[in-house]
């Protein structure tokens, strides 16, 4: 057996480190298989504590980048009820989990909002998928591979538990100007540059009082991951309290739909445009 090349060894390293950092290789593998790397999927990492506020950025999102003639899909990466479809104001009743254990298809599960953005829910169980029987496994990593390549062009996975931001090479951060989350978001960014250092990272900053207030939040949050985590950090924008955005979530309707002209819609125009110029970068292999 001959000696390994450099690029070998750096294959061999960075798998070995991922291995530390506990990332799953086989879902690793099986996300490399599924999720091309020219698509912008970008995985909104938020807290639980914060689930409602992440799902109404996300679906209000979703709306904005589809009024910019995209075809979105939403992939709500967690179990808990509190999730997107509230936001869309679409009923979800199914998820993945009833593929696995239902023998239901993608199409079964996969619900259509508001200007035909796509919504799944229940995605973190694909972390097991190795586990499926393998009629269905292969069945559903077909379907939603095709569902990738051509039902959408720009993808939001939700999370609150890091899965998908340990592999996948585009990740927002997002939390909102209160101590306990700044915190949070930083140790989640520490996290990531130990177990995915080459992902594109970005930011929003939810449930800003101030435009002020969020500036000074990004400026220091930029400032610290340079100098201590040695990581460029990108900031895609606010997401500011109104009344408009509360009454929209009482009412099950999206702000960008009810409210279209007003703040929150303005500033949620402003993250998509930003967050189309981060999906046109490159970004490098992982």
């Amino acid at each position: 057996m001959g000696m390994m090349n450099i690029d070998q060894a750096d294959s061999l390293r960075r798998m070995i480190e991922k291995i530390s950092k506990g990332v799953n290789l086989g879902f690793l593998n099986i996300m490399g298989s599924i999720f091309p790397r020219d698509k912008p999927i970008f995985v909104l990492s938020g807290t639980e504590k914060e689930l409602l506020s992440l799902s109404n950025l996300s679906g209000n999102l979703g709306i904005a980048l589809a009024t910019m003639n995209q075809r979105v899909g939403i992939l709500d990466a967690h179990s808990q009820s509190v999730n997107t479809s509230l936001i869309l104001g679409i009923d979800a009743p199914l998820g993945v989990a009833d593929i696995e254990s239902e023998r239901y298809s993608l199409k079964d599960v996969l619900y259509t909002g508001p200007l035909r953005v796509q919504f799944l829910k229940g995605f973190e169980i694909i972390e097991n998928i190795q586990l499926w029987d393998g009629v269905y496994r292969d069945r559903f990593l077909q379907d939603i591979q095709q569902f990738f390549q051509r039902e959408a062009n720009v993808v939001l996975i939700n999370e609150i538990r890091p899965r998908f931001s340990f592999m996948l090479p585009r990740v927002v951060i997002v939390f909102s100007p209160t101590e306990e989350s700044k915190i949070a978001a930083y140790k989640r960014l520490k996290k990531m540059c130990e177990a995915n250092p080459d992902a594109q990272v970005s930011f929003i900053i939810n449930n800003a009082r101030s435009l002020a207030e969020a500036d000074s939040i990004a400026e220091n949050f930029m400032v610290t991951a340079k100098k201590f985590l040695h990581k460029e950090v990108k900031y895609l924008g606010v997401i500011a309290v109104s009344a408009d955005m509360v009454k929209s979530i009482k009412l099950r309707r999206p702000f960008m739909i009810g409210y279209r002209y007003s703040k929150a819609a303005e500033y949620i125009r402003i993250v998509a445009k930003n967050i189309l110029n981060v999906s046109a970068q490159t970004v490098t292999p992982t």
